[in-house]
């Protein structure tokens, strides 16, 4: 049996939680919810981000059902959290408040998550989730990578962009082979699973219909396939 390297999540999340605030705060205007006094993502929302689309395993002797509404409930609480840490102080209890009374949509903090999220980036918000997931998915070699660079700390980094910038370029690496055909098909495919434009209605990305689940990281995304991908990268890097 040839046993795998555990996943960087713990790890990302140990990161993150030592990250401090930057950056001060704005306004950013969110479809249907109206102006919220928030702070443009910083690195560490990368990885609650990730946690927000992360699969949750089943455990033995839990029904489907039952996973499937521990899995929800923990997505939403992450995704909770990469809203509540960007948001002003007192901003987050106004929007539930809000939620509350009908005066916010009932996915508010999926909307400001959205919006925070792609703010001062014009990747459309897949890309965003997905760069996230494989981000730390594989943080301890993008981790090292970015150290290379002279970043003792990736939680230093300007924005949460310049995580997900590096991600893209590692990943685009890992996918070269010097076949110039395979190549370009395996660039192409990679850039139609991350930049497949969003639906124009955010009622009907909110509700997974017309497109891919904004909770769920899109088709090719999975673990086992992003591993595949980086085969190539893996053995560059343990023959450093």
């Amino acid at each position: 049996m040839v046993w795998e390297p555990p996943a960087g999540f713990v790890d990302m999340l140990a990161d993150a939680d030592t990250a401090a605030h930057r950056g001060g705060v704005q306004v950013l205007e969110v479809p249907r919810v109206g102006r919220v006094s928030a702070r443009r993502p910083g690195p560490a929302g990368a990885a609650w981000l990730a946690m927000s689309v992360k699969p949750v395993e089943r455990r033995r002797g839990q029904s489907e059902d039952e996973a499937k509404a521990v899995e929800a409930q923990q997505r939403h609480e992450w995704l909770a959290r990469f809203v509540r840490e960007h948001l002003a102080d007192g901003e987050y209890e106004r929007i539930l408040a809000a939620m509350l009374d009908g005066d916010a949509p009932a996915d508010a903090v999926y909307r400001i998550g959205r919006a925070v999220a792609t703010w001062g980036t014009a990747r459309p918000f897949g890309a965003v989730v997905s760069l996230a997931f494989t981000s730390a998915l594989h943080w301890r070699n993008l981790r090292t990578r970015i150290r290379s660079h002279g970043i003792a700390d990736p939680m230093r980094l300007p924005s949460m962009h310049a995580i997900l910038d590096e991600m893209e370029t590692f990943w685009l690496e890992s996918l070269h082979t010097g076949n110039v055909d395979k190549d370009r098909y395996e660039r192409e495919q990679l850039f139609d699973k991350l930049y497949e434009p969003d639906p124009d209605d955010a009622d009907t990305a909110a509700s997974g219909e017309g497109g891919a689940s904004p909770t769920t990281p899109p088709p090719g995304f999975s673990q086992s396939e992003i591993n595949a991908s980086f085969k190539a990268l893996s053995g560059q890097l343990g023959a450093r």
